[in-house]
């Protein structure tokens, strides 16, 4: 049977036993970035995809198992984050929800085999105080089939975020 991306360009056929398995890592899947303003892309990784396309992206290492700052501007869309060489992470910033922001993090695998389950705290210092949110499970993507939709976010309303006085900082373990 054909592949279902055959109207984005692939000309495989495939045993029905074999549609999913092939249709997984097909290179013509339409791929979605949660990064805002960014159009569908095919083939890539999430990881390769906002290496080659948001190259302005800051790069932040920190270490396992410690709350890290990451002095973020205000206009900044996103955060790559690394464990040394174990993993890669994006803190995704959602500025759609009006009156602020939402602060949320997913694992980039490179590998399907690189699926490893970390914890997170988000933390922002505000005004107002700290607000945090925790999980104890990071999703983890190797491409995002479909618009990316956050299990668990941190909102912080633009009443009180300042980017000089309202440090994000971000822990993984």
């Amino acid at each position: 049977m054909p592949c279902s991306f055959q109207e984005h360009g692939c000309t495989e056929t495939i045993r029905f036993t074999e549609k999913l398995a092939h249709e997984e890592s097909c290179l013509h899947a339409p791929c979605h970035c949660p990064i805002a303003g960014c159009h569908p892309y095919h083939g890539r990784s999430l990881r390769d995809h906002i290496n080659l396309e948001h190259a302005t992206i800051q790069y932040t290492r920190i270490t396992a198992s410690s709350l890290s700052p990451l002095s973020m501007c205000n206009d900044e869309p996103a955060r790559l984050v690394s464990l040394g060489s174990r993993a890669v992470f994006l803190l995704v910033v959602d500025r759609s929800i009006p009156s602020g922001r939402a602060l949320s993090v997913i694992h980039l695998m490179s590998d399907p085999i690189e699926k490893e389950d970390f914890k997170y705290k988000i933390e922002v210092h505000t005004r107002i105080g700290i607000l945090s949110v925790s999980g104890s499970e990071t999703p983890s993507v190797r491409r995002l089939t479909k618009t990316y939709q956050a299990g668990a976010s941190l909102f912080i309303s633009d009443a009180v975020w300042s980017p000089q006085d309202s440090p994000v900082y971000l822990e993984l373990k």
